[in-house]
């Protein structure tokens, strides 16, 4: 039987749920979401409320949407969190909040 380390890793809270404004070319803005959730054949979803992502799955809006997604996970990616003078943990590459994840290693 394989025995498993418990190792407490982080990651940006934008590498389980991100949203955007996104600006539309005939004026306006269309929404592009991303989620980890489990919602069809992907692990990983990304979304847009335009037409074109409605038939194709893929839009010029998700494209430049991921410009300004951060995702990074320590486990994956490498890197440790950045701590503050209070010891609040941020995200070493955006500087946002991070959360925790206990990973089987």
């Amino acid at each position: 039987m394989v025995d498993f380390a418990i190792e407490n890793h982080f990651h940006c809270v934008t590498a389980e749920e991100f949203a955007i404004e996104v600006p539309s070319s005939a004026g306006g803005f269309h929404r592009v979401t991303f989620s980890r959730a489990n919602r069809g054949p992907s692990m990983v979803n990304w979304n847009c409320t335009c037409k074109s992502f409605w038939f194709r799955k893929d839009c010029r809006h998700v494209r430049e949407a991921k410009k300004s997604h951060c995702g990074w996970m320590s486990f994956i990616d490498g890197d440790q969190v950045l701590r503050d003078e209070d010891g609040h943990a941020f995200c070493p590459r955006c500087g946002g909040p991070v959360k925790s994840m206990r990973w089987a290693v």
